[in-house]
C-alpha cells in the first residue's frame, strides 16, 4: 500500500513541475481580428433613388431635339427665301417646268396674278403636276381681267407667259428687294393680306422707253410660304403701271 501511495505522490509532483515550467502566451489579439469578431454584418447597399418626373411625363428624343433646335433668325429666313427666289426665277426664264414645279408649294401650288392686287376669285392656281405639263399645255384659261377695260384675260399659258408673266428678263433685274415693294402705282398691293406669314422678292425695271417717262416700269414678285422648315413658291405676281 505504501509503495502505491508513493508512486502516486511522485506522479503528482512531476505534473506540477511540468506545468510551472511551461511558458505563458502573452500575445495580443490583432485589432482587425477583434473588430471582425464584434462588428455586425454590413447592411446591403441601397440603390440611388430614380430621378423624379412629373406624372405622365415621358422621355422623347424627338422633343429633346426640337427643343434644342433654335428657330431660324430673320436673317437666315431672308437668305433662304432669296436663294429659293433666285432658283425659281431662273427656272421661269428657262421654261424649266420640272424645276419650277419643285419650287412650287406642294399643297397650295402657285397662284398666277396678272396685277399686284391679287384676286383670290379669278386668279389661276396651278398645281405642281400642272406646272410640270406646261410645255404641252394648250388650255385657254381666264387669268383675270384686263386693267382699264375689265375684259377677261383669255389666253393659253404660253400667251400669258409672254404677255404678263415673263415679258422682261426678270432674272437680270435693274433692282430687287426683299419684303419691300418697289414698283408702286394706282393698284393696291394686297400680297401680305392674301399671303399672311409669307415673304416675297421683287424683281424690278424702272422703265424701257424714255419717251414715256417711266410709265412702262414693270416688276415680277415671287411670294413664298413656309412648310416643314422650307420655303416654297406660292405666288407669281406681275406689277406694272395701271390706269
Amino acid at each position: 500500500m505504501k509503495s502505491i501511495a508513493a508512486s502516486l505522490l511522485l506522479l503528482t509532483l512531476a505534473a506540477g513541475c511540468q506545468n510551472s515550467s511551461a511558458p505563458v502566451a502573452t500575445g495580443t489579439i490583432p485589432a482587425s481580428a477583434a473588430t471582425a469578431s464584434v462588428s455586425p454584418p454590413a447592411a446591403p447597399a441601397t440603390p440611388a433613388p430614380a430621378e423624379s418626373k412629373a406624372p405622365g411625363a415621358t422621355a422623347s428624343p424627338a422633343a429633346s431635339t426640337a427643343a434644342s433646335a433654335a428657330p431660324a433668325s430673320a436673317g437666315e429666313i431672308r437668305q433662304q427665301v432669296e436663294a429659293a427666289a433666285a432658283k425659281a426665277v431662273v427656272a421661269l426664264k428657262e421654261r424649266d417646268w420640272a424645276g419650277l414645279a419643285l419650287a412650287a408649294h406642294p399643297d397650295k401650288g402657285v397662284r398666277m396674278s396678272p396685277y399686284v392686287h391679287v384676286d383670290m376669285k379669278q386668279d389661276v392656281i396651278l398645281t405642281r403636276d400642272e406646272i410640270k405639263r406646261l410645255q404641252d399645255d394648250k388650255t385657254v384659261r381666264t387669268w383675270g381681267a384686263y386693267d382699264g377695260s375689265g375684259e377677261p384675260i383669255k389666253l393659253t399659258f404660253a400667251e400669258f407667259y409672254d404677255k404678263f408673266l415673263y415679258n422682261h428678263d426678270y432674272a437680270k433685274p435693274e433692282k430687287s428687294a426683299y419684303d419691300e415693294p418697289i414698283g408702286k402705282g394706282n393698284t393696291v398691293n394686297n400680297i401680305k393680306e392674301v399671303y399672311p406669314g409669307s415673304h416675297f422678292v421683287e424683281y424690278y425695271f424702272s422703265g424701257f422707253d424714255p419717251k414715256v417717262q417711266g410709265m412702262d416700269w414693270a416688276s415680277l414678285i415671287l411670294v413664298f410660304e413656309e412648310k416643314g422648315g422650307a420655303w416654297y413658291l406660292t405666288g407669281l405676281v406681275r406689277n406694272q403701271w395701271t390706269i
